[in-house]
């Protein structure tokens, strides 16, 4: 793994060969609202009309705009060679990634487009913002949609972290070869900081009764064993996974938890592979996690037997 940092952009990567494009991730603080996130996914509406509701809008707006202009049209998916873009929220961190061709050149195309496009404060993200609210049924607000872009361009002033992870041929020089990269889309990131309040971690909400409160890394790899192991289909709400299933919650997941049902699933589906290198792109390409905490898990690297543990600490 190999990182690099240009202005206020760290940017990390580590190279897969058994797979065959690259993922690309960036990530900021957010001291959103998961349940609002969640609701935004399913395009269903959300009771909670909070700032840091607005502020999750918001940035579910730059994603969606993102990825309109990655891959809305014939002619654009030929330009970014882009397939999918998912965003993530967890931790008071926001995320968007997106999969590309497995060459630098994409990476740096890509990037170059989603940093053009992280201002908040533009005013073609205000009638984005307005649909949204209304998809939430709530009513768009001038002045929070103004607040929270001061605030995320503040988060985004301070810091954004970028992910690459894939089958991309790095060089002799790694780090010459992403400052490279870097350098150039960072000059396109244009981010006035308002003097914006910095952003924080999310504050838990009530205790819900199909959430599982679990979140960063370990969230991604639980959401991904449960899928496996008992085909529920849990959606990232913040620090929370949302069970389909409330009745999943208890039992069922002490059987999921349980010591020997873990042992069978690591060793089949992690100490057959690098366990490390190939959950960061998955968490990465499937929209599980953003580019800080697939970073921070791929620099604490655990070992499948690790993993194991973590499972069963968190749901026996």
């Amino acid at each position: 793994m190999h990182s690099v940092k240009h202005a206020n952009v760290t940017l990390t990567a580590s190279t897969l060969k058994t797979v065959p494009d690259v993922s690309v991730g960036v990530s900021f603080a957010l001291n959103g609202n998961g349940m609002t996130f969640l609701s935004l996914r399913k395009q269903r509406p959300c009771t909670d009309n909070s700032h840091e509701s607005h502020k999750t809008i918001l940035a579910y707006a730059l994603f969606a705009s993102i990825s309109r202009d990655l891959r809305n049209t014939p002619a654009d998916l030929v330009k970014t060679r882009c397939t999918a873009v998912h965003p993530s929220f967890t931790e008071g961190i926001f995320g968007i990634s997106w999969s590309t061709q497995n060459n630098l050149t994409s990476v740096r195309k890509t990037l170059s487009k989603v940093f053009k496009l992280l201002v908040p404060g533009h005013s073609s993200f205000y009638r984005t913002y307005e649909i949204l609210s209304s998809i939430l049924g709530q009513k768009a607000k001038r002045e929070e949609f103004e607040t929270a872009a001061k605030e995320i361009s503040a988060s985004i002033a301070k810091h954004v972290d970028v992910f690459v992870v894939g089958k991309v041929n790095l060089g002799d020089d790694p780090k010459v070869k992403l400052m490279e990269v870097l350098e150039v889309a960072c000059k396109h990131l244009v981010v006035e900081n308002k003097n914006g309040k910095m952003m924080t971690k999310t504050k838990a909400g009530d205790k819900m009764p199909n959430a599982l409160y679990v979140s960063g890394w370990k969230q991604a790899l639980v959401q991904i064993y449960i899928c496996q192991a008992s085909c529920d289909l849990s959606e990232q709400a913040g620090d929370m996974l949302m069970l389909a299933d409330a009745s999943v919650i208890g039992k069922t997941l002490r059987q999921l938890g349980d010591e020997k049902r873990v042992k069978v699933f690591v060793e089949r589906k992690l100490s057959t592979v690098n366990a490390t290198t190939v959950l960061a792109y998955t968490f990465l390409a499937h929209g599980l996690l953003p580019a800080e905490l697939v970073v921070k898990f791929a620099s604490e690297a655990p070992t499948a037997s690790a993993l194991g543990k973590v499972l069963v600490g968190t749901l026996a």
